[in-house]
């Protein structure tokens, strides 16, 4: 194996990092991705932690245990006590978008981050730097995934009355739009 062990432990961290927000596109049980959301608050605290003791700087290990804490343990820690109410356990979201085209569209946007950031990556001429595009990567998986579990007008219905009853349901939303467009309309050709 050649390369150093800084290299090959950063590059480990920041592939887990990639690794878990591409799976939680893949899983549906909430409670499934919770766990995923805990085990990238590791990586990404790892990550820091990585840097920070390669460069010595004592900040970028405060803010590692922060992540670590924060993002690795807190919050899914509240998430999973929030959803341990009722019946939320076997609870799965229904993305509007199916799991396969998820995750092409995920593997589009990791060739469009490693296209784009090539050249950044190239100019820091760092291990660090490197890594510049799959942090880019990640961060455009995770605002694709923005529309899951997401009621619109248009697409699909993912939560029902049952799962969210302090909101109206999909249907009631969609006939009421249904009902103004008609009336704008025979009020329009009247």
């Amino acid at each position: 194996m050649t390369g150093s062990p800084y290299a090959a432990a950063l590059t480990l961290a920041v592939g887990s990092v990639l690794v878990c927000a591409i799976t939680v596109l893949w899983v549906t049980s909430t409670r499934s991705v919770i766990r995923v959301v805990a085990i990238q608050g590791v990586a990404l605290g790892l990550v820091a932690m990585i840097l920070g003791i390669h460069l010595r700087d004592a900040g970028l290990i405060g803010a590692a245990t922060v992540v670590l804490l924060v993002k690795g343990a807190a919050i899914p820690l509240l998430l999973g006590k929030a959803s341990g109410t009722g019946t939320v356990h076997s609870r799965e979201s229904r993305p509007i978008v199916n799991v396969p085209a998820s995750l092409v569209a995920s593997v589009f946007l990791i060739v469009l981050a490693f296209a784009a950031f090539r050249d950044v990556a190239r100019f820091v001429g760092t291990t660090a730097g490197a890594l510049v595009p799959v942090g880019v990567a990640t961060l455009l998986i995770g605002f694709s995934r923005r529309g899951k579990g997401r009621c619109s007008r248009w697409q699909g219905c993912s939560w029902s009355t049952t799962e969210r009853p302090w909101s109206r349901s999909c249907a009631q939303r969609a006939s009421r739009f249904s009902s103004k467009s008609e009336s704008r309309s025979t009020f329009f050709s009247g």
